[in-house]
């Protein structure tokens, strides 16, 4: 493994929504985080648009740089 963004694995829309709500964000929040609209999360998600490998790289450092948000009830 060189470290490529090519190494790592696809990140599809199905894996974003758990680790999103896993977080308790909700797609308003991962959206600001990412500096996109809420759409493109909801589009990701729901797989209307692909996720590309630099924007799963982005995705995976969000998640981990960010703690989580409180649990809905």
């Amino acid at each position: 493994m060189n470290g490529d963004l090519e190494d790592e694995p696809p990140l599809l829309g199905p894996q974003l929504r758990v680790m999103r709500r896993a977080k308790g964000w909700t797609q308003v929040r991962l959206a600001r985080l990412m500096a996109v609209d809420p759409a493109t999360i909801q589009n990701w998600e729901v797989g209307r648009r692909g996720i590309s490998v630099h924007v799963a790289r982005l995705l995976r450092q969000v998640f981990l740089k960010y703690p989580a948000g409180k649990k809905r009830s």
